[in-house]
């Protein structure tokens, strides 16, 4: 930080944000599922066609799956297993 004489100047380090699906993915190593409502609140979508599509993306990826009996606003999904 520099200070002048009416003013100061922050020097902010640039850190490469994550995408979404890599903020939903990490999600999902920490938790065993997450809601529509999650989703939208920690990628901070504008819209629900922006979150369908990129949950649309994970799930043809086979990288998620949505739970059978979860629907409307409490539509949840799950990382799926990987055989190693």
């Amino acid at each position: 930080m520099d200070q002048k004489s009416n003013s100061f100047i922050v020097y902010i380090r640039h850190e490469a944000l994550a995408s979404s699906e890599e903020i939903i993915l990490d999600y999902l190593d920490k938790h065993e599922k997450i809601i529509v409502g999650t989703i939208k609140s920690i990628c901070h979508f504008k819209s629900d066609y922006d979150y369908k599509k990129t949950i649309k993306g994970l799930v043809t990826r086979g990288l998620i799956s949505h739970l059978p009996n979860a629907k409307g606003k409490n539509s949840a999904y799950h990382k799926v297993k990987t055989l190693s």
